[in-house]
């Protein structure tokens, strides 16, 4: 739907008012915009004359589409409810949709050391093919933000939502407001990592002559660079690797932050560290709301299970050899 899309159904001003509270909140809402936008104009082909509307007005919009995946569907179910909510709150008695989507288990994709190698050699090599400066501002703005994603295990949304003031550079500390679960959390960078966003944020303030808002603005500055625009640039660099062409599972942006998790925890084995007691640490440095989500991630990935039967030195104590019985 188009950026510039005008409201004009019978709740628009409903929508103008939801997005104006969320954001004084400190919410970015662009994609759930983007989303009422759509019921906006479902609202206006099906004719909606009442702001009340009921549980049989829904219908369509509740049910699953052809080719739509659980997420989006639940996201597009979500969004309503909100407004509907906010809507009943202003004594306007909508139907509040209580409908869930069941959403699938989705097995991660992991990245091999030669594929991540390999994803950032095409992300390097790829340069514009326009020369107005914000192209090459952008260029250099996915090298950082991908990286950054992968050293820190950052999920994209916090990348993309991340403010220049919540950057502090002297003592190397991202501050993360508002994610998963709606938590707050401190992110501390490798020294590495702190001097490349050093070096970065020279080079943005240098090109626009000022340090916007959001540490990764858009094309636009004024605005944060989105989601979907990372993982539209994400796939263009993996697409043009070699291992595009044989795996067996597309990977996404998410699986930048996988492979932390992974990369980390393998690390703690060969150092000699028990991760179990190390495991609390990494939890709260990722959000995750417990241990398990980490341990999720790693029991799945192939690399892991081959360190830890290297490592271990346990199994052999506990469980006994099969011995060969005679006739």
């Amino acid at each position: 739907m188009n950026k510039d899309y005008i409201r004009t159904s019978i709740i628009a001003e409903y929508i103008d008012g939801l997005l104006a509270e969320k954001r004084s909140l400190g919410f970015v809402y662009i994609f759930e915009e983007y989303l009422l936008n759509v019921f906006d104009h479902y609202c206006m082909e099906k004719d909606l004359k009442d702001a009340c509307f009921n549980r049989q007005f829904l219908n369509e919009w509740l049910s699953v589409r052809e080719g739509e995946g659980s997420s989006y569907h639940s996201q597009r179910i979500s969004f309503v409810r909100q407004l509907a909510l906010y809507m009943n709150s202003l004594g306007i008695h909508a139907y509040i949709p209580v409908e869930s989507v069941k959403k699938e288990l989705t097995i991660p994709y992991f990245f091999s050391r030669e594929e991540r190698l390999s994803f950032f050699k095409s992300l390097d090599e790829e340069t514009p093919k326009v020369g107005h400066p914000y192209a090459w501002r952008m260029w250099n703005e996915y090298r950082v933000i991908f990286r950054l994603l992968y050293s820190c295990g950052m999920r994209n949304s916090e990348a993309c939502r991340l403010k220049s003031e919540d950057v502090d550079l002297e003592e190397g500390i991202l501050t993360i407001f508002r994610s998963k679960g709606d938590k707050d959390r401190l992110v501390y960078l490798a020294d590495d990592v702190q001097m490349l966003l050093r070096h970065y944020r020279k080079y943005l303030t240098d090109s626009l002559g000022y340090l916007p808002v959001w540490f990764f603005p858009s094309r636009f500055p004024g605005k944060p660079v989105h989601k979907t625009t990372l993982a539209h640039r994400f796939n263009r660099a993996w697409n043009r690797t070699p291992f595009s062409r044989t795996c067996n599972k597309k990977p996404t942006v998410h699986s930048l932050r996988h492979g932390f998790v992974v990369d980390r925890m393998n690390a703690w084995l060969e150092e000699g560290l028990e991760y179990d007691k190390m495991l609390p640490y990494l939890s709260m440095y990722l959000g995750h709301s417990g241990i398990n989500e980490s341990i999720y991630y790693y029991h799945l990935n192939e690399e892991a299970n081959t360190i830890i039967r290297r490592k271990d030195r346990t199994a052999g104590r506990v469980i006994p050899g099969v011995e060969k019985y005679g006739r």
